[in-house]
């Protein structure tokens, strides 16, 4: 284990001052709910600050830190969840409840791979709510565009090679779509009422819109498996399409603005784009780049991150009819819901398959030896 150094100290003092300052004056005018959750989430932060620097890194190795840490992001989760999705407060509610149930009993008395399998589902299910919530809120209007840093320190708290290749996949898939979606006003851009007939001047340019996005999707995906095989340019290739891909969607929300007087879906595909290359630039910070843990081949962290990308992949796509709905409602017709069955197949083929492969990783652990200590006779 490593030794905790003075700069460490410093840092973890600062966190826990900024937990206290959050506890004491940063909650105002949220549900009573959420202010408990928050109260908590704060207040283990600050606990485990101070454990930290009385007892340094060892005591990471206690079961109980494990299920102590679950607190903090159910706890936070939750307070997110019971502000801003009203609509699942109940489920979510029974989720945190079960799941730091799970965790503790299993952490405590079953260790092992349930204990793995039951602590990869709860934080990683907290951990998404934690970083997509906030940036969804803010990117729908619903929220202020400041609630998106909550999401962006979420992923600062998860920062490391598995939450590259989830962005990426995320991104690669986002901007997949995105150029396949396009083709339909790219080749029949008189077939769509009069919103998209300007478009029928510039044709050449969004045939153009379609097969670079296509080409970049595709690009991306090599990239997230270049990143999970370990490849050295794994990195290079990811930051490349990111590039590539930002200009052209921004080339595409200028012209669609000009021409038609909207660009949605492109200014959400290039929102979470830019979001992924400025994950992807910070991971270049020398403290961190030295965790990001790109260059291992087929270690725990990339399997999971392979498995977690391919589910979140799969997830994305099976609901593309809901989220890309609002923007291609056409004469009562979804128009995102065209392609039903062969998107239905992709993407539980990617959300099972990521299943199998978190599976195999967590199997994978061993179980934990039974120690016995020889009684000694005497002195």
């Amino acid at each position: 284990m490593k030794k905790m150094s003075v700069v460490d100290r410093v840092l973890i003092l600062l966190a826990s001052l900024l937990a206290a300052w959050q506890i004491v004056f940063g909650i105002e005018g949220a549900p009573t709910l959420s202010l408990w959750a928050y109260t908590i989430a704060f207040g283990t932060l600050l606990l485990a600050c101070w454990l930290l620097i009385i007892f340094g890194f060892e005591i990471l190795d206690n079961p109980l830190t494990v299920v102590v840490s679950t607190i903090l992001p159910l706890s936070l989760s939750l307070g997110l969840v019971w502000e801003y999705w009203p609509a699942w407060r109940a489920a979510y509610l029974v989720f945190v409840v079960l799941g730091f149930a799970g965790v503790a009993l299993t952490r405590l008395f079953r260790p092992g791979k349930a204990a793995v399998i039951t602590l990869a589902v709860v934080h990683g299910v907290a951990g998404l709510v934690i970083f997509l919530l906030p940036i969804y809120m803010s990117l729908s209007g619903l929220a202020p565009s400041g609630f998106m840093l909550v999401g962006i320190g979420g992923a600062l708290i998860g920062v490391g090679g598995l939450l590259g290749i989830i962005l990426l996949a995320l991104t690669s898939v986002a901007v997949l779509l995105g150029g396949i979606g396009t083709a339909c006003v790219a080749f029949t851009p008189t077939g769509f009422g009069p919103t998209f007939a300007p478009i029928a001047r510039f044709q050449w340019l969004y045939l153009f819109y379609v097969a670079t996005g296509v080409i970049f999707g595709v690009m991306g995906i090599i990239a997230t498996i270049a990143l999970i095989r370990g490849k050295s340019n794994g990195y290079r290739q990811a930051v490349t399409m990111l590039v590539l891909s930002l200009v052209v969607g921004i080339i595409h929300i200028i012209s669609s603005r000009a021409l038609r007087g909207s660009s949605q879906p492109a200014d959400m595909i290039v929102y979470v784009n830019a979001f992924t290359l400025l994950v992807f630039l910070l991971f270049r910070i020398p403290g961190i780049w030295d965790k990001v843990n790109f260059a291992r081949r087929d270690d725990h962290t990339s399997g999971m991150g392979a498995g977690v990308a391919m589910i979140v992949t799969g997830a994305i796509i099976l609901t593309v009819q809901i989220w890309a709905g609002p923007t291609h409602m056409l004469d009562g017709i979804n128009y995102a819901d065209v392609w039903h069955w062969p998107l239905s197949i992709v993407g539980w083929a990617l959300a099972l398959g990521g299943g199998a492969i978190i599976g195999r990783y967590v199997l994978a652990e061993p179980e934990p030896a039974e120690v016995t200590v020889p009684a000694i006779a005497g002195k």
